[in-house]
This record gives structure tokens, sequence and C-alpha cells, in this order.
């Protein structure tokens, strides 16, 4: 009876036991499923903002132009936006985030107790920035003071009775500081500053994000998510999104890396890369005396450009006469160039085989020398990959276009010590960085304690720089065609060639070279600058090819009559279009931000690809064919080759980024406003289908682009089109995080 009863205990133990532990694997998975229900409550509501401050949302005309705290004199006036998401019951307890207490003075659970950290600038908030480790105290120091400080706006509705427990999404500008201890100037959380009210505001360019008074000192922006030390779910999430954003590890780490640092509380890698140029110089000498004088100087060089010879020397006298003489020869990877100069007159020209020129007479152009008497001539041959041309000139300035020009002259943004002096990230082509902040509570009834989420996204619309040209070719030795009709022509002259406003876009009267090159490193003692130079003069070789009308190529610098404006553009250029991780980078934003993916391979016929009126970026990781009457408008990136023709279309910027190949067949009337890049940047025949950096070439690579047609259609620079593509796309996400303490 005993052992029964011993019996019974013993099970009825076990049967506790069992229906304890029943219930605590209960309460472990109802804790977690409402930590999980927050977390994806939190990235809808930044996904749901993240929308609709797209050009075509309701957004954009709230977007803050000022820091948080600060008010604007012109609209839009505030410097946070909240997006809030209270049900009737919390909006009638004013459970706003910007509220300590609720109606009934009872603590607000959805107080913002983050805002503080975003800034450090105590004018604003006097508790600022306060320990970002831990929440901003609950009190009227961690918020601004100044009126009209926030914007407020609702939630899109969902249909039926359908509820997403996010609170509030707040959008402000990022500043240096935003994301401390891990900010933008490394190791200085310090407000940095400058001649504008923007001094402190972090830009991006597409590769870097920079604080705008130190556009010199940009910071790279890795290119995957790790995922490390995060949550599986918010690792998996961040899968989804994958491509463009941060390699920040840890729970609430920034992204962004400069010298190979580890940011977050996690370990992250980065990996850098320069470029460098060098572009060569020439001087002359003279002297001065009441009778005459005279000096020479010569050098010379040897290598891939050939070998190179010069002198130079010119006297003036008030009474003896004056000459100069001048004689260079090179002969190399470029060609073979020899000058001489002797006499007073001018004339000129070129040809893509053997041509020579001379001049002679009474007559004077260009310069001059001051004496009794004076004579001059010149001219010169070239003859190697850009085939033989011959000019003459007299003593004036260097031509503005042909084969001897020098490279336009500029200097890239961001290069050189001088702190840059700006009001806005455009103003050093960048676009200003946005933090899209979330909390959201888990929609659990029976607790007092609530599973609670916050997560951060930093923003910027597609950094597609400056297009330098209305057709830019990028790399070494271009297989280039052109179209021997006479109707078809490319101008870089602005579509607008006045300033205007479209779509609300400051645009117009921005004219460009018609075709411009650029390319990332040098050969061998060739400098880079160099080798875009041998790019242009193999250019201009093909558009004196038999049937080609040169004259037709016109753009912004002074050519002469019938001589095209093709141009070495390496020195105005933005150096994302000159090197293959800039590029890359290029194609990782537009595909971040494509609204339209097309299957390698596909063949269209009159195919829709946007609208001027609902613009759209369309990304093809592969081949596209194009045929009969079809159009588009926005960002057409292709990474394979680009087939076309017929009466194409198209209003924005097309792409050609990977394999680099253009090819435009017979004839047709379509017309392209915007801009045309091309660039070889694959480094295996892997990257079309997948441009990832494992498959980047580590230089770039020969491009091709081919016209064997022509028709009516033509190519027309336009700044206002290539804004209304760069409007289509959507928000490209910078970096995530998300904030627990």
């Amino acid at each position: 009876m005993m052992v029964v009863l011993f019996a019974l205990i013993l099970v009825s133990v076990i049967g506790l036991a069992l229906m304890f532990s029943t219930n605590a694997e209960t309460g472990i998975n109802s804790g977690y499923r409402q930590t999980n229900l927050a977390y994806f409550a939190a990235r809808s509501g930044v996904e749901e903002v993240r929308d609709r401050i797209r050009p075509n949302g309701d957004l954009p005309a709230l977007l803050p132009t000022v820091p948080i705290g600060s008010v604007a004199g012109t609209a839009p006036t505030a410097g946070v936006v909240y997006v809030t998401n209270l049900d009737l019951t919390e909006t009638t307890a004013q459970m706003y985030p910007w509220k300590l207490q609720d109606t009934s003075n009872n603590d607000n659970p959805y107080f913002d107790d983050e805002l503080c950290h975003e800034t450090a600038d105590t004018t604003a908030i006097a508790g600022a920035p306060g320990d970002p480790t831990k929440p901003c105290p609950r009190a009227a120091a961690s918020l601004p003071t100044a009126a009209g400080w926030y914007n407020q706006q609702l939630a899109e509705a969902l249909p039926g009775s359908a509820t997403i427990s996010y609170k509030w999404v707040r959008i402000n500008l990022k500043m240096n500081e935003s994301s401390s201890p891990w900010c933008v100037v490394m190791g200085n959380c310090a407000i940095q500053t400058g001649a504008h009210a923007s001094h402190d505001q972090v830009c991006y360019n597409g590769k870097n994000e920079f604080v705008i008074t130190k556009a010199d000192e940009p910071l790279d922006v890795p290119g995957r998510v790790d995922g490390l030390n995060l949550p599986s779910q918010l690792a998996l999430a961040m899968g989804m999104y994958a491509g463009g954003g941060s390699a920040g590890q840890g729970n609430s780490g920034h992204s962004t890396s400069g010298s190979g640092n580890g940011n977050g509380n996690g370990n992250t890698s980065s990996s850098s890369s320069s470029s460098s140029s060098s572009s060569g110089s020439s001087s002359s000498s003279s002297s001065s005396s009441t009778s005459s004088s005279s000096s020479s100087s010569s050098s010379s060089s040897t290598g891939l450009v050939g070998t190179a010879s010069s002198s130079s020397s010119s006297s003036t006298g008030l009474v003896g006469p004056g000459s100069s003489s001048s004689s260079s020869s090179s002969t190399g990877f470029i060609g073979t160039a020899s000058t001489s100069s002797s006499g007073s007159s001018s004339s000129g020209s070129s040809s893509s085989s053997s041509s020579s020129s001379s001049s002679s007479g009474s007559s004077s152009s260009g310069g001059s020398s001051s004496g009794s008497g004076s004579s001059g001539s010149s001219s010169s041959s070239t003859t190697g990959l850009v085939g033989t041309t011959s000019t003459s000139t007299t003593g004036g300035p260097a031509p503005a276009c042909g084969p001897t020009a020098a490279p336009l002259p500029g200097t890239p943004i961001g290069v050189g010590s001088t702190p840059i002096s700006a009001a806005a990230c455009t103003d050093v082509e960048a676009q200003p960085v946005y933090m899209l902040t979330a909390l959201a509570v888990a929609p659990n009834s029976n607790s007092l304690i609530k599973a609670r989420r916050m997560i951060q996204y930093e923003v910027a619309r597609i950094a597609l720089p400056p297009v330098p040209s209305a057709l830019t070719i990028a790399g070494p030795n271009p297989s280039a065609s052109f179209a021997s009709s006479g109707n078809y022509y490319v101008t870089g002259m602005d579509l607008n060639p006045a300033p205007t406003v479209k779509n609300g876009i400051n645009c117009g009267g921005q004219n460009m070279p018609a075709i411009g090159t650029v390319t990332d490193v040098g050969i061998g003692p060739l400098s880079a600058t160099d080798v875009a130079t041998a790019s242009r003069n193999t250019i201009i070789t093909d558009l004196y090819a038999p049937g080609v009308k040169t004259a037709q190529y016109t753009g912004a610098d002074a050519c002469a009559a019938g001589v095209p404006d093709a141009q070495n553009v390496q020195n105005v250029a933005n150096s994302l279009y000159s090197t293959p991780q800039g590029l890359n980078n290029i194609v990782q934003n537009v595909e971040n931000a494509a609204n339209s993916f097309i299957p390698n391979g596909t063949s269209i016929s009159d195919a829709i690809l946007g609208t001027s009126g609902a613009p759209q970026v369309t990304v093809v990781n592969g081949d596209l064919t194009l045929s009969g009457s079809s159009t588009g408008a926005g960002i057409l990136l292709v990474t394979g080759t680009l087939t076309f023709k017929g009466n194409f279309t198209f209003d924005g910027v097309i792409l050609v980024v990977g394999n680099g190949i253009f090819q435009q067949n017979g004839g047709g009337t379509g017309a392209f406003t915007g801009a045309i890049v091309v660039a070889n940047i694959a480094g295996n025949s892997s990257y079309a289908s997948n441009p990832t950096e494992a498959n980047l070439a580590a230089k770039l690579g020969s491009p091709t682009y081919g016209n064997n047609g022509g028709g009516g259609s033509s190519l027309t620079y336009s700044s206002c089109s290539i804004d209304i593509g760069m409007n289509s796309a959507s928000y490209t996400v910078i970096a995530r995080r998300e904030i627990t303490y």
C-alpha cells in the first residue's frame, strides 16, 4: 500500500514539473514571438516612411533641411518629422513621442528617448548628447525648446482592421555626432564648424559618407551586411535588403569606416582604395632686353609614351629682332609627334591616316613678338594608336579641341586639403543623409512589460554624380564606331539652355562636352591622365572614319568648325566614374533603388521602361535587346550588353556598366535626352549576372561603343532629364542598426 501511495506522489510531482516546464516554455515562446512582432513592426514603420519620402510620395516636401532643434525660415520649417501610428486610446492619452507624460500624468511609454543622441548642440537640446549607451532622460532637457521644432504626420491607413504596432517613425538630418561614439569624423564627435549653417551635416556621394565641411575626408561605407552578433531574424531581415548597406555589427554599431577600424559592438571590416593621377607640365623661358636676348630649354622622356624632346626660346627687344623656335617629337604608345615653329601665320588640319599642313606669310594670329621683326610657324604630327594627325598653329593658346588639346582643367570634389565651403550636400556632388528611427511595441495587452524594439536606418537619395559629358566612355583603349548617318548627332549643349525648374528641381544651363573619356590608372610611365588622353584620341580617330559626320559632335568647348568636341574629362569628372570601385558603387546604389528588374538575355519589342511622368529605375543584370518603338525614362542600368535598333527613345541616364558593351544597330528615329555612360568593370564573365565585388575587375577594362546605323536618332545632354531619372529612385539604405538600451 505504501509503495502505491509513494508511486502516486511521484507521478504527481512529475506531472506538476511537466506543467511548470510547459508554462515556462510557453512563456519563452510568447516572449520570443512578441519581440519578433515588435522588431518587424519597427521595420515596417521605417520601410513605410522610406517609401513615402520618394519623390512621388507625400512626404518629400516635408523632409528637414535644418538640424534637430532648428526652425527654417521657409518651408519645410521643422528639423524633425514624426509619423505617428497610435491607436484611439493612445491618441486620446496623447502618448506622442515629444510628450514626457500622458494626459493622466503617467510616464509616456512612447517618449522619444533617443532624440538627444542625434545632436551635440546644447543650444538646440540642453541635455544633448547624453550617454549613447543609455536612454535620454525623461526630462524637458532631452527635447528641443524652439517652437515648431517638429512636424507631425499620420501613418498610412491599412485595409480593414489590420494594424501594425509601430508607434512612431522620426525623420531628421544626420549630423557628424548622430551615431556617437562612431562619428563620421573619426575620433571626433564634436560639432564641425564652418561658414554655413549646414557645416555639421553628413552627406553621401554614392561611396562615402562625409561631413559637409570635410568633403576631402570621406569615409568608406562598406557594401555588405554581415549580421554577426545580431539576432538571426534581424540578420535575415537585413539580408532581404542587402547590397548597399553597412558592415556594422552589434546592436547599435555605426557602419562607416575610414582607415580600417572596428565599429559597433562587434567587428567591422572594410576596404579602401585610392587612386592617383599625374599630369605633365611644360615650361618655356624668355628674356627681355633693350637689344635682344634669348634662352632655351629642352627635355626628353622615353617609355610607353615614347621618346619626346622639346625646346623653346623667345626674345623681345626694343631695338633688335625677336625670334622663336621650338621642336618636339615623341614615339611610342600614344604615337609619334613632332613639332617645330617659325613664322607668324597659322593653319591646321587633321586626319586619321597621314596628312600635313604648313603655312607661311606675313600675317599673324594667336601670338606676336615685339621688335623690329619676327617670324614663326609650327607644325605637329602624331602617329600611333590614335592614327596620324598634323596641325599647325602660331604662338597662341593650346587648341580647345582635337588630339593635341590639353585635358579639361579642374579639380574633382574632395581632392585637396582646403576645407569645403558649401551650403548644401548637392553643392559637393552628394546627397543629404537622413536618419529614420522607428519605435515599436508588441501588441500584447496581457502583460505590463511589452516587447520594445527600436530600429534606425541611414538613407539617402541615389547619389549619381554629375555626368561629365553627353557620352562618357571610361577605360583605356576603347573600341568605338560612330554612325554614318547624315542626321545623327551628339551634343553636350543642354537641352534646356537656361536655368529652369522642372518637377521642383533646379536644372538647365549645364553645357558639357559631347564625348568625354576617363580612366583609373596609368600604364607604365604613362599617367592615368595620359591614358585618358589616348582614349580620347582613339575616339577622335574613329570620329574621322569615312562617312562619319564629324561636325555633328558638338558641345560646350570652343571647337573649330568641323572639329568634334571629344575631351579628356579626367580632371572634372567625379572620381566614382574613373575607378572600378566607384562605378561598382554606382551600380549597387542603382540596384538598391531599382523598381523594375528585367531578366538577363531578354529581348523586347516596343518596351515601355518608364515615362517622363512616371520615370523608373530599370536594372538588367546581364544582356538586354530592345527593338521597335521602345521608350523609357528614368535610369536604365545594363551590366552586360545593351543592343537596340529601331526607334528607341529614352529620357534620363543609361548606364552600360559591367561588361561595358553598347551597340546600336540600324537606323531609326529614336532620340536620347540625358546622358550615357559606358564602362567595363567586369573582372570575369560572372560580373554581368552577379555584379558583386568578388567579380569586380582590379582596374578598368576596354569599353565598347558601337553605332553602325544612326538614321534620324540623336543624343542630347539634358540635366533636367538626368535629374528626373535620379528622382525616380527610392532612397538607398546606407546603414541599419538596432538601438538597444
